[in-house]
C-alpha cells in the first residue's frame, strides 16, 4: 500500500514490465495515478521519486516538504 491508503503501489519497473511502455509514458502514468501528497523517508531526488499531480513530497525522516514543478520528473525536487 502507498501512503497508508488502499491504492496499489506499483513501481515504474512493474508498470514497464506489464505494459512494455517507454520511460516517459510510464512516468506519466504513475504520476497521474496518485492525487495524494507523496511521503517517504529521505530526499526524493536521491530516492528517484517521480512527481505526481500534487507535485509535493514530505520527507518524514527530515520533516521537510519538497515541491517539483514538473509532473513525472524524478529530479528537480526543492525543499520549501
Amino acid at each position: 500500500m502507498a501512503n497508508g491508503d488502499l491504492s496499489l503501489d506499483l513501481s515504474a519497473s512493474d508498470v514497464m514490465s506489464f505494459t512494455g511502455w517507454p520511460d516517459p509514458m510510464v512516468n506519466d502514468y504513475i504520476s497521474r495515478g496518485a492525487d495524494y501528497m507523496l511521503t517517504g523517508d529521505g530526499d526524493p531526488n536521491t530516492l528517484n521519486i517521480p512527481a505526481n499531480r500534487t507535485r509535493q513530497y514530505f520527507d518524514r525522516a527530515g520533516s521537510k516538504l519538497y515541491v517539483n514543478p514538473v509532473i513525472g520528473a524524478r529530479a528537480g525536487w526543492v525543499a520549501v
